[in-house]
C-alpha cells in the first residue's frame, strides 16, 4: 500500500485494503510504550485522527465497488428486499452493479454505507488503544462544522459519538467585523449541541479556532474571553486554542494559519486565563447547563443529508439560529434514536427541509405527536424513504414554518414561547439559553452577538432576584447589554 504525503501532510490511506494492517501494527506500537511508560498517567486522551473525512471512495475503484456490493448484498440478501424499499425493479443483483447511473436508491445506500464503514474503521482503532489502555478516554477531532455541511465526507458526527469516550472538535468562533454578527457563533454553537445530543461527554476542541489564519488585525479581549467562557457553557470541557506557535518568515509566506495567532496578543492570552478562572469559579452553574434536557430539537435526518445535503443544511442553520435566541435549551434528535422511539426530552420537534425520512422515523413521529409532542416543518416536508420511494405514510399534524429566514422574535412569539419561567424577550443575535438550578432557583446564559448594543427585557418569577454571577452586580429587568460581554444569570 502507498501513503501519500501531501503538501498539507495529511496521509491518505485506503481503509479497503490491506494497508490497514501497517497502521494496526503502528498503533500497537505507540500504546505498548505508553502503557509502559512511569508518567502514564500525565496522559489525558488519545486522538485517533485528526479532520478525518473519506472523500475518495466511489464505485469506480475496484475494491470500494466490491466491498459495498458484499456488504449491500449481505443487508438485503435478495434483490426483492432491496427493491421493496427502493421501490426499484432490479431483475437481479449484476444488473444493479452494472448501473452507470447514480439514482437515489443506489446513491442513498452507498453513501451511507460510506459513513458507517468509515466511523467502524475509526471503531476499530479505538478497540485496538484500549486493549492496551483501557482507562483512557479516546476521541476524533473531527472538524465538525465541515462535517456536518458536507455530505461527501463521508463523516456522520452520531456515528462517531457512538463509540467515543469524548467529543473530538476541531472548530472555534472567530472574530468577524463585516458580517451580520461578530463572531461566527453558529460554527460551533450548533456542532457542540449536536455532539451533546448523541452523547453526553465532554467536547474536546483540541483545534479552538478562536482568532482566524492570517488575520493581521487586531481582536478585541471581550471577544476572545466570550468565545472561551460560551464554548464551555455550550459542552465543552477541553480547550487547546489554535496556534500557539513562533512563526518565521518562510512559514509566513507558505502557511498563512500560522500567521497573527494568540502566541502574538498578549491580552487575548489574558482574556483566555480570565475566562479560565471564571469558568472554573462557576463550574457547578456551567455543569448545569450541560446536564439539562433539551426540550426543543432539530431533527439531524442522515437520509436528507444525503439525499437533499445543500438545502437541508441551510435551512437547519437559519432555523438553529433563531432557535438559539428563544431561551429552552436547543438539542438535535436523530433520525434513527427516533426511528426506536427514543423521543428523550424532547417536546417540540423542527424537522428542516427533511425532504427524506424513512418509514420507521415516519411511523415514530406518529407516536410522538400521540404522547403530546408538538411538530414543526419548516422547508420541503418528507416526501420520500431513505432510498428515494415516495412514502405511503403521511406526516402526523404538524406546525408549518414559513420557509424564509425568520427572525428570532418572529420564532419566539409566533412558534416556541419559552417553556421555561426565566428567560429574555427573543432579538436577533441575542443568544440566550436558561436551565434549572439547584433549589428551584434557574439559571439565564445571555451574549449579544450584534455590533451595537440590544436592550434586553427580562421575564421573570413574581419577586425574583438576578445577579449577574461573571460580575457579581444584581440585574434588573430591562437592562443594556453590549456586544460579546456574556452574563450568566442566577435567578432566585
Amino acid at each position: 500500500m502507498k501513503l501519500i504525503l501531501r503538501r498539507n501532510r495529511a496521509i491518505r490511506w485506503n481503509i479497503f485494503m490491506t494497508g490497514m494492517l501497517l497502521l494496526k501494527a503502528h498503533i500497537e506500537a505507540v500504546c505498548r510504550l505508553l502503557a509502559e511508560d512511569p508518567n502514564r498517567e500525565a496522559l489525558h486522551s488519545i486522538c485517533l485522527s485528526n479532520e478525518p473525512k473519506s472523500e475518495n471512495p466511489n464505485l469506480n475503484r475496484v475494491e470500494t465497488r466490491r466491498a459495498f456490493f458484499a456488504a449491500l448484498k449481505k443487508k438485503f440478501v435478495t434483490i426483492a428486499a432491496f427493491n421493496e424499499i427502493s421501490g426499484k425493479n432490479y431483475p437481479d443483483w449484476e444488473t444493479l452493479e452494472q448501473e452507470q447511473g447514480s439514482s437515489p436508491a443506489l446513491h442513498y445506500a452507498f453513501e451511507r454505507w460510506k459513513q458507517c464503514h468509515f466511523a467502524r474503521s475509526h471503531r476499530w482503532m479505538y478497540e485496538i488503544v484500549k486493549k492496551y489502555l483501557p482507562d483512557v478516554p479516546v476521541h476524533v477531532k473531527l472538524p465538525a462544522p465541515h462535517s456536518s455541511r458536507q455530505p461527501k465526507w463521508g463523516t456522520d458526527i452520531a456515528l462517531f459519538s457512538d463509540f467515543s469516550d469524548l467529543n473530538g472538535n476541531d472548530s472555534g468562533s472567530s472574530y468577524r467585523k463585516d458580517t451580520l454578527y461578530l463572531a461566527n457563533w453558529i460554527n460551533f454553537q450548533r456542532t457542540y449541541d449536536m455532539q451533546r445530543s448523541f452523547k453526553n461527554v465532554p467536547v474536546m476542541n483540541t483545534e479552538n479556532h478562536i482568532i482566524a489564519d492570517g488575520d493581521f488585525t487586531p481582536v478585541p479581549y471581550e471577544h476572545v474571553y466570550c468565545a472561551i467562557f460560551l464554548e464551555a457553557l455550550y459542552g465543552a470541557r477541553g480547550i487547546v486554542t489554535w496556534v500557539w506557535n513562533r512563526c518565521s518568515y518562510q512559514q509566513h509566506l507558505r502557511e498563512i494559519w500560522l500567521d497573527a495567532s494568540i502566541y502574538y496578543r498578549p491580552l487575548n492570552i489574558w482574556a483566555q486565563a480570565k475566562a479560565t478562572s471564571d469558568l472554573r469559579r462557576l463550574a457547578a452553574e456551567v455543569e448545569a447547563f450541560a446536564e439539562a434536557p433539551f426540550p426543543v430539537a432539530l431533527l439531524h435526518s442522515h437520509s436528507s443529508f444525503l439525499q437533499n445535503g445543500e438545502a437541508y443544511v441551510r435551512k437547519q442553520e437559519e432555523v438553529y439560529a433563531a432557535l438559539a435566541c428563544c431561551g429552552d435549551k436547543v438539542g438535535f434528535l436523530r433520525e434513527d434514536r427516533l426511528a426506536e422511539r427514543n423521543f428523550s426530552a424532547v417536546r417540540r420537534l423542527f424537522l428542516t427541509s427533511t425532504s427524506h425520512l424513512s418509514e420507521e422515523a415516519i411511523a415514530a413521529l406518529q407516536e410522538f405527536t400521540a404522547a403530546g409532542g408538538k411538530l414543526y416543518v419548516c422547508g420541503t416536508a418528507p416526501r420520500w424513504n431513505s432510498y428515494g420511494k415516495p412514502l405511503d405514510k403521511p406526516l402526523p399534524p404538524y406546525t408549518v414554518i414559513p420557509d424564509t429566514r425568520l427572525t428570532a422574535e418572529e420564532m419566539q412569539q409566533s412558534f416556541v414561547y419559552p417553556e421555561a419561567p426565566v428567560f429574555a424577550g427573543a432579538v436577533s443575535g441575542l443568544v440566550q439559553r436558561s436551565v434549572p438550578f439547584r433549589g428551584g432557583k434557574w439559571l439565564l446564559s445571555l451574549v449579544n452577538y450584534n455590533d451595537t448594543p440590544v436592550e434586553v427585557r427580562l421575564h421573570l418569577p413574581q419577586k425574583a432576584q438576578v445577579q449577574d454571577l461573571i460580575s457579581g452586580r444584581t440585574v434588573t429587568e430591562r437592562f443594556s447589554l453590549k456586544p460579546l460581554r456574556p452574563m450568566l444569570l442566577l435567578v432566585r
